[in-house]
């Protein structure tokens, strides 16, 4: 029954809804910045740009409205989207207090409250959702068909933001259609709800590309990006099961104690898409994931107080407890850190209201700082000129430090190609005439205790292993043109550099085991292997997550390195030979012996697997690639990366010292533990390295270097080693310490390795810096600063 609202009350719930709106004022961060998550804002919004036509084959977890999550200063972006945030908030305000009113209860105060604690802590993904949703339920309550329009036209602009948002809404959406098909068994309603909402989601694609092509791909591209998520990206910290069990019982006491059709019908509402967010948010289990989780269950009981009339009180108790026991648990999650709540946004709002262009300003200014490190050299700009170019494997921060012309693949960082079908996508673009003339390969060195090279993927993974399919098809199109510090820049070749690939046998496998690769050839020798879950690993996948997966090499020289795997990827080929671990050099890398998978719990899985030896062959004919006249083993396939000339094993101490030399010296100095005030940096090292390397004989140099921090789990600060001449940053590495402190006020051990292959300038006043920058609010306190630096030679 619809219950019209009279003017003054329209006029009420708009003052208090604007309220709401300037008190949890936000305004998005507007700057970019380098490396894997940093560039992606400066990628949606230069696409929305005028350069749509570029994105319309691109199938990424950020969807082409992306930017009004994380708004630029480009054109109006970022006025844009802070408007568009202000306008749901008021609306899902509106809604709440229209809610609350259905119920014929003049009382305000509580709907305000949960009004302020929504638009306090949900981000605009979030807000979408829970005004989604409340157009559904305030349907539920006054079958009003006209609140079904704005719900299917914001779940239409979720699903184009971000695939995560578009699920749950869309989960959301088609329990709406079963519910009300189910409660008068009308086909013809439940159609032209469907039909309405696939009208809506056509005309935002038409409106965006001016075509309807690419819209299936795109919307199968999204199912397929929450196929293999679970094993692809988790984490597996501790969780309390038995607190996660009382949550359960928590959340179904309502049930249990009243019997009422509405409140059946809430929760067949909400069931779904509840589920998706607890697969979403305990897959990653990193404590942002996890706490959309938590931003999902405060909504559940926020709107089951508003909208179901018996026993509130009830209802605010047991949501209550609920929230607790799961946030309890929430602190075992990865990179805890306690919720921060931002307070009264009223200075907030006035800067932007009176302070707008500053603000903008300020945006701008900091995005062109922080890419300055990924400036090219005169040489490069000269080689690469006017021609297309993309970038591998995802820092795309490089295309507006040197105004390049960018032609981004359809998945735009590797480890976002979950399956097959994924990875088939960049492989066929590169093999395409839209394959861009030339390639930026970033060198990431992501573990920074372990030196497992540069040439890290997310999450302990191997980049080589991230997209199987795309990787041949980019070796075989595009040949090395240049080694530098922090990058390889690849240019397409008229001809393929591989051969055909072919299988050279197979073996029967075991967890756990170690199993023999192949005799030396030349090539790319991978391994093809298809594991499958039990009945009880299917269970466990659909209802939590998958395994962890990983395989183990086992080198020449008797070192092993493990990296984590995707197991749907694992079928299409595991890189083995040659295990290429710093590209940027010119020396080969000891060849690997025997592999070794593990799972870690092999009770799901079945216990044995076939692998399927598969070798791709280098055209050595091509002179490009030719090796040298020296013979090794797999001397075409190293040749691919650049790699001519055998490992050097002799290492030479160049400097090492622990917190010595005074303060007058260019080092560093202090004989007891050191407190970093908030924003300071500790004494820097520094060396001059023309003295330090005295000559060019040194083929390469390692800097290790370690530090015992005391710290709370909130600290935000960064230990950094830095090559740089002049203002320019030739390498650098940084390791944020929150990730090494295991527990508060006690010294935690943080270390970081990098090692520089690259020939360093000569006489150009090249320095290395080490030091510690305390970016956050609380003072650290160090010690046992130390600093190695070895080098090595092939004389």
């Amino acid at each position: 029954m619809t219950q019209a609202l009279s003017l003054k009350e329209i006029v009420k719930f708009l003052v208090l809804s604007g309220l709401a709106g300037i008190l949890t004022f936000t305004v998005f961060d507007h700057y970019y910045e380098p490396g894997i998550d940093g560039p992606l804002p400066w990628v949606f919004n230069y696409l929305i740009g005028g350069h749509m036509a570029l994105g319309k084959d691109i199938i990424f977890p950020h969807g082409p409205l992306a930017f009004l999550t994380y708004p630029l200063c480009m054109g109006n972006n970022w006025l844009v989207a802070v408007l568009f945030f202000c306008m749901i908030k008021l609306f899902l305000s509106f809604t709440i207090f229209y809610l609350n009113g259905l119920n014929n209860s003049s009382n305000l105060a509580m709907p305000f409250l949960i009004v302020l604690i929504l638009c306090e802590l949900f981000t605009i993904q979030y807000i979408l959702f829970a005004a989604v949703a409340s157009c559904y339920l305030i349907y539920l309550k006054t079958n009003a068909k006209g609140w079904i329009l704005p719900a299917l036209l914001l779940c239409s602009l979720a699903i184009y933001m971000k695939s995560f948002a578009g699920a749950v809404t869309s989960v959301l959406t088609l329990s709406f259609i079963l519910i009300q098909f189910s409660a008068d068994r009308k086909i013809s309603q439940a159609l032209g709800i469907l039909s309405t909402w696939i009208f809506l989601l056509l005309s935002i694609w038409l409106l965006l590309y001016k075509t309807f092509q690419g819209f299936p791909r795109f919307v199968f591209g999204q199912f397929q990006l929450m196929q293999d998520n679970s094993s692809a990206v988790s984490f597996y910290p501790d969780n309390n099961w038995w607190l996660l069990v009382c949550c359960l019982l928590l959340f179904l006491l309502p049930l249990f104690i009243h019997r009422d059709r509405q409140l059946n019908r809430y929760y067949l509402l909400f069931i779904g898409s509840l589920f998706a967010a607890w697969k979403y948010g305990m897959a990653r289990e990193d404590v942002g994931h996890v706490k959309g989780f938590w931003n999902f269950m405060l909504l559940f009981f926020s709107f089951l107080f508003v909208f179901f009339e018996k026993r509130k009180f009830l209802t605010l108790i047991s949501g209550t407890l609920l929230l607790c026991l799961l946030y309890v648990n929430m602190t075992s999650s990865v990179g805890y850190k306690e919720m921060e709540l931002n307070g009264i946004a009223i200075n907030v709002f006035r800067d932007f209201v009176f302070h707008t262009k500053k603000l903008q300003e300020e945006g701008s200014t900091l995005s062109e700082k922080s890419i300055k490190i990924n400036k090219l050299d005169e040489n490069s700009m000269r080689t690469i000129g006017l021609k297309t170019i993309d970038i591998y494997p995802w820092d795309y921060s490089y295309i507006p430090a040197n105004n390049l012309n960018w032609q981004p693949r359809p998945v735009l960082q590797s480890y976002a190609s979950y399956t097959s079908w994924l990875d088939r996508q960049n492989a066929e673009h590169f093999k395409s005439d839209r394959a861009p003339d030339f390639l930026i390969w970033g060198l990431s060195k992501l573990s920074t205790v372990t030196d497992k090279g540069n040439i890290e993927s997310i999450d302990d993974r191997y980049l080589l292993n991230d997209e199987p399919n795309t990787i041949i098809s980019l070796l075989n199109r595009y040949q090395l043109k240049e080694k530098h510090l922090n990058f390889l820049l690849f240019e397409k070749s008229k001809d393929g550099l591989l051969q055909d690939e072919k299988k050279i046998g197979a073996v029967n496998a075991k967890w756990d085991e170690w199993i023999n690769v192949p005799e030396e050839q030349d090539g790319v020798l991978r391994a093809k292997v298809s594991f499958s879950e039990n009945s009880l690993g299917k269970i466990k996948s659909f209802l939590y997550k998958d395994e962890e997966f990983s395989v183990s090499y086992q080198l020449a020289d008797q070192e092993v390195f493990t990296f984590r795997i995707v197991p749907k990827n694992a079928k299409d080929g595991i890189w083995v030979n040659p295990l290429i671990l710093h590209p940027e050099s010119k020396f080969t890398e000891p060849l690997v012996k025997r592999i070794l998978f593990q799972c870690s719990n092999p009770k799901v899985v079945n216990e044995q697997f076939e692998i399927s030896w598969a070798l791709t062959g280098v055209n050595s004919t091509n002179h490009s690639v030719r090796a040298d006249s020296s013979d090794y083993p797999y001397r075409n396939a190293f040749s691919l990366f650049g790699k001519k000339k055998a490992l050097p094993s002799q290492l030479t101490t160049l400097f090492s010292a622990t917190n010595k030399l005074d303060k007058n010296s260019p080092h560093w100095s202090f004989p007891y533990s050191h407190i970093i005030s908030p924003g300071a940096f500790s004494s820097t090292l520094v060396l001059d390295l023309d003295t330090l390397l005295n000559s060019s004989k040194f083929d390469f140099f390692s800097v290790f270097s370690s530090v015992q921090i005391k710290a709370s789990k909130n600290a935000k600060a960064t230990c950094v080693i830095s090559i740089e001449k002049g203002d320019v940053k030739l390498a650098y590495l940084s390791v944020n310490v929150h990730e090494f402190i295991k527990e508060a006020d006690t010294w935690n051990p943080v270390a970081l390795h990098q090692t520089i292959y690259e020939k360093i300038p000569r006489n150009e006043n090249v320095k290395l810096k080490v030091y510690i920058w305390n970016s956050g609010n609380e003072p650290i306190t160090i010690d046992n600063f130390k600093v190695d630096v070895t080098g090595s030679n092939s004389n």
